[in-house]
């Protein structure tokens, strides 16, 4: 007796898992056959499709690491732009690292300092240290130490230690009167409105 109960408690369950995998919404069509679809990763899917500017940077930043699945770039990047399309400045500086390195993208040294200034421009120390060592070494905008130093400066101060130890060495190429110019650069940069991040 009691093991036609566990039987039939034991259908009942199936039946009912059943129907709740028929009725509810296919997000798992963007899982490949044999991989696992992490719950978690499930209810950020459902908030990025709802425009989720947080979500959809971390959907791009799990397609980028795997996460158990293969790293797929393009969904990164179709994830990264539609945070950056909100101004997610994460998202930002990521789609300027994957044109930098030429992941998913064909590689653009132009669209990569696109991306890192948008960033930059509100503060994300990293997109600053990013751009300036484009303008440090002229690749997608014109070479400028005075902009490169800027740009350190900035990142800099928000204790950013690559950028610390990069505005020291690339002011051992520069005049005095270079480095002040680029000093009044950098604080002609911020600006008030987005920058939370320096002094």
């Amino acid at each position: 007796m009691m093991l036609s109960v566990i039987g039939a408690l034991a259908f009942l369950s199936f039946i009912i898992s059943m129907y709740f995998v028929t009725v509810s919404p296919n997000i798992e069509a963007e899982v490949a056959p044999g991989e696992s679809f992490d719950p978690g990763r499930r209810q950020a899917l459902e908030r990025a499709k709802k425009g989720n500017a947080e979500d959809q940077f971390a959907l791009g930043l799990m397609a980028i690491q795997g996460d158990g699945r293969a790293q797929n770039f393009s969904e990164a990047i179709k994830w990264f732009q539609a945070a950056a399309k909100q101004g997610h400045t994460g998202a930002e500086l990521n789609m300027g690292l994957l044109y930098k390195n030429g992941r998913g993208v064909l590689q653009d040294y132009s669209q990569a300092a696109q991306w890192f200034q948008k960033a930059a421009v509100k503060g994300h120390t990293e997109a600053e240290y990013q751009l300036a060592t484009l303008y440090k070494v002229g690749q997608g905008v014109k070479h400028d130490m005075k902009q490169a130093y800027a740009w350190y400066n900035l990142s800099a101060a928000s204790g950013y230690e690559p950028a610390i130890v990069a505005r020291e060495n690339i002011a051992t190429f520069m005049s005095v009167a270079e480095v002040a110019e680029a000093q009044a650069l950098s604080r002609s940069l911020i600006d008030p409105k987005a920058a939370t991040t320096h002094p």
